[in-house]
């Protein structure tokens, strides 16, 4: 399957951006996964933390920016021999509609 390249990616971000500065003194990808599965794996993670978290806190400050994986009808992948799913993920945040401000996480 194609993917991105760390340079394509930070090539997206705004010059000066903190984000692409983080990104371009990162480390490359893990050679075990592609970005897009880097990024599942970290979006996962992060919702199965949130959902950890989210048992400590009362109702109304609950952390709910990460929604659960939803994944798709299972299929073979006749390459590999593996049973396989596309899956989404996603993250729900406040941020500013002007592409030129730099801001915190709105709460």
């Amino acid at each position: 399957m194609a993917d991105i390249t760390k340079a394509e990616l930070i090539a997206q971000f705004p010059a000066g951006d903190a984000v692409g500065a983080w990104w371009t003194a990162a480390d490359d990808f893990p050679t075990s996964a592609l970005p897009a599965e880097f990024f599942y794996r970290t979006l996962k993670a992060a919702y199965m933390a949130q959902e950890a978290k989210n048992t400590t806190l009362s109702a109304g400050s609950r952390i709910g920016a990460y929604n659960p994986p939803v994944y798709g009808t299972p299929s073979l992948n006749l390459t590999t021999g593996f049973e396989v799913a596309r899956v989404t993920t996603a993250v729900a945040t406040d941020v500013a509609l002007d592409p030129d401000i730099a801001a915190a996480p709105m709460v």
